[in-house]
């Protein structure tokens, strides 16, 4: 005879869920989850100084143990403590392609020559699927950002930046 209701109707209880151990840089590349990795930023451009760091961005996908299980904290995103290197998760990546984001654009069409690793299944992704007439929104608001965020650093410049809030 059971001794409490659980073994009564036969009802299997739900393992706790273990925390899964944390996503690091040194822990994507372990596993071979990263899937394109590139040097961006000021060396990507030629424009580095002696004092520039380098800035590497890429995409990685989910290992099994998170992808499978259940876990409270999507990870968009894994960087180290400077931002300096940052990957994005396979489907936050899509997602800000999708926003024609400019900092994923830019890492989508890296010149193969700023391209440290790039899976086979990366080579398929193509500039085409994403532009749309929202770059016009997004890479204008980009640039007026940063010359925004310029001129708060009150760096010099020969150069006059303008912006018009409605240059169309």
């Amino acid at each position: 005879m059971a001794t409490n209701i659980d073994d009564t109707f036969n009802i299997k209880k739900e393992k706790p869920v273990m925390p899964a151990a944390p996503l690091t840089i040194e822990r994507l590349k372990a596993e071979g989850l990263i899937l394109l990795e590139c040097v961006s930023g000021s060396r990507a451009y030629g424009l580095a100084t002696a004092d520039s760091d380098t800035d590497i961005k890429g995409v990685f996908y989910l290992p099994k143990s998170y992808y499978f299980a259940r876990h409270g904290d999507y990870i968009a995103q894994v960087s180290n403590r400077s931002n300096d290197i940052v990957y994005y998760e396979l489907g936050r990546y899509i997602e800000l392609l999708l926003q024609n984001n400019p900092n994923m654009m830019e890492l989508l069409a890296t010149p193969a020559e700023h391209i440290l690793y790039q899976h086979p299944l990366m080579a398929h992704f193509s500039a085409d699927w994403f532009i749309s007439k929202l770059c016009q929104k997004t890479f204008a608001g980009f640039a007026s950002s940063q010359i925004k965020k310029a001129r708060g650093l009150n760096k010099r410049s020969s150069i006059r930046w303008t912006v018009k809030k409605n240059p169309f």
